[in-house]
């Protein structure tokens, strides 16, 4: 066997390589894969949305912090912890279904609901 099949040995072999993510196999995949990368890009841009909205105002209570230099944390309000938590949200949602997020999520949502709640006078 050694006589039929030479390898030649002035050639290194050629050095194993690593494809990461694997490609796609059947054309439901590929879809699939775009569409998960849009839901993440919608995600991240709601996230972006959320804290654009309360920027100015944390922008103020920054500005406040400084002069005053105390304890500020009173000046914050609903709205904002309720943008802050649905900025979170957002961004674990783009991050994908992943276990170690979901604890999380959880309890951000169920503040979330509760600060709603509150705030609706529910």
């Amino acid at each position: 066997m050694a006589e039929i099949v030479q390898f030649p040995r002035h050639t290194p072999p050629p050095a194993p390589r690593l494809v990461w993510p694997p490609a796609p196999t059947t054309l439901e995949d590929s879809v699939a894969e775009l569409e998960a990368k849009a839901e993440g890009r919608q995600s991240v841009a709601k996230a972006l949305e959320h804290l654009a909205s309360v920027n100015v105002e944390l922008a103020c209570v920054n500005v406040l912090s400084l002069q005053k230099g105390g304890d500020v944390t009173e000046l914050v309000t609903e709205e904002v912890l309720t943008g802050i938590c649905h900025a979170l949200i957002s961004v674990i949602d783009a991050r994908g279904s992943r276990n170690c997020d979901l604890p999380l999520r959880r309890a951000v949502a169920r503040e979330l609901a509760d600060r709603e709640g509150a705030s609706h006078d529910n």
